[in-house]
């Protein structure tokens, strides 16, 4: 890769950063909570998966492929 497409990626990537700092300056702290966050997650994955139970999901994860 040449040096001029490092620099622009590199500049890329700081106005990706930059521009979603800003945008979640203006929330509140509050008003996103970790634990709401995990909570929702959590309920969407045992929706999801609600065919399989824990030790399945195990099982499938360690059975040798």
């Amino acid at each position: 890769m040449e040096e001029r497409d490092c620099e622009e990626i590199r500049f890329l990537s700081e106005l990706v950063i930059s521009s979603f700092l800003n945008s979640t300056r203006d929330i509140p702290k509050e008003t996103v909570k970790r634990s709401d966050f995990l909570r929702a997650s959590d309920q969407q994955f045992s929706q999801q998966n609600s065919g399989y139970s824990q030790r399945d999901c195990e099982e499938i994860r360690f059975s040798p492929s």
